[in-house]
């Protein structure tokens, strides 16, 4: 006997009325699982799971990250005074901006990469910089939300910087390019291009 409209919307409010009858919710990610500021042995995988292989992307692309995120956790470590007295601990809020914005700006990159330095400042300020064959980046974090930036092509000898919006819009034209170990990827480019890109932001 077919069940009618009215039973199925009954049957339909019991279930949602009972939270037992519900699918659990699934995990939250959180920043640490991203980037693992986790201790390795929790993130382990349950027994009897047997890990897939790597594919030689995902084993190159993991290299950067994971030089990245052991990077983090160092500077995250710093407690207040570890660069004399006055100097702070860099805040967990600076900390996650630099990594989004990292993460962001290579989401789409070639997968051979070489991961950035965190440099943590006195001032609880902290700089996102790579001094590559290509060039070099300096991308400056205050804990005031401000940011600027510095660019160096070494091919054509350019010099770019900026401050807020453009600091970040800068950082993701070029990143991903100072980044790269690839020879053949395209260079991001001219320095005439740039002018007129700096103009339009």
């Amino acid at each position: 006997m077919p069940i009618n409209q009215f039973l199925a919307g009954s049957l339909t409010s019991v279930l949602l009325a009972n939270p037992a009858n519900l699918p659990p919710p699934a995990p939250l990610v959180t920043l640490s699982d991203r980037f693992g500021w986790i201790d390795a042995s929790r993130s382990a995988p349950p027994p009897g799971h047997a890990a897939q292989p790597l594919r030689a992307e995902e084993r190159r692309s993991s290299v950067w990250a994971n030089q990245l995120a052991a990077n983090a956790r160092s500077v995250s470590a710093l407690k207040a005074g570890w660069d004399g007295p006055g100097s702070v601990a860099i805040s967990p809020e600076i900390l996650a901006r630099a990594m989004f914005y990292v993460d962001s700006a290579l989401k789409d990159a070639a997968s051979d990469l070489i991961a950035p330095r965190l440099v943590p400042g006195g001032d609880g300020s902290l700089q996102i910089e790579w001094h590559t064959r290509r060039g070099e980046l300096e991308l400056d974090l205050d804990t005031d939300g401000a940011m600027s930036i510095w660019v160096r092509d070494h091919a054509s000898g350019a010099e770019f910087d900026g401050d807020g919006e453009e600091a970040i819009a800068l950082f993701y034209r070029w990143a991903p390019w100072i980044a790269s170990r690839l020879h053949h990827a395209p260079h991001v480019a001219t320095p005439a291009q740039m002018a007129l890109f700096e103009i339009a932001v």
